[in-house]
């Protein structure tokens, strides 16, 4: 599985310029909130990472520990409900819960969603009893006419805008320090 896995990681990053650091995290939704703390923490270092989603937290810390092993500079950001391990060059986004529900509950996301449109999201969440978290962001979009992935960065950079610096800087700062390992 994880030679199936550093081919296609290949084959995805071969047709792109070459990056200082290769970032795997777990989905869509994680890149956003990454993409979106890197920017705010240092948009020049955004230049230089190419981040990519590549399945769920073990598959991400084996598949690094894989392309390690090439000379590649990698590195994997799991969700924050997941343990880091920065000796792998394996870390972990802000918060204890999954990126959905981290942006779900934050108030900075609330305030935007009812800002731009018109949406209380306490309300809207009383019809996702039941749904996958990783569902969330597109009966969002759909309820607000809205594309998924400019919807998802959005509230990513609602989110990121609202995380303290010391928490953001870090996350960048140990990146930066993974393109050197």
């Amino acid at each position: 599985l994880v030679g199936v896995l550093i081919r296609s990681f290949y084959l995805k990053t071969s047709a792109r310029l070459l990056k200082a650091l290769y970032i795997l995290v777990e989905d869509e939704c994680a890149k956003a909130i990454l993409t979106e703390i890197i920017r705010r923490v240092d948009s020049d270092f955004m230049q230089s990472v190419g981040i990519f989603p590549a399945g769920d937290a073990d598959t991400i810390a084996k598949t690094v520990r894989a392309v390690k092993t090439t000379g590649l500079s990698v590195a994997a950001v799991r969700d924050g409900d997941k343990n880091p391990t920065p000796s792998d060059n394996i870390y972990k986004l802000p918060g204890a819960l999954p990126p959905e529900k981290e942006l779900f509950a934050s108030l900075a996301v609330r305030d935007h969603l009812r800002s731009v449109y018109n949406l209380d999201l306490n309300d809207f969440q009383t019809n996702l009893q039941g749904v996958d978290h990783h569902e969330w962001i597109g009966r969002l979009a759909e309820r607000v006419m809205q594309d998924k992935s400019a919807l998802a960065a959005e509230m990513a950079r609602s989110y990121a805008r609202s995380l303290p610096e010391t928490e953001t800087s870090s996350l960048v700062t140990l990146l930066k320090e993974a393109t050197r390992r």
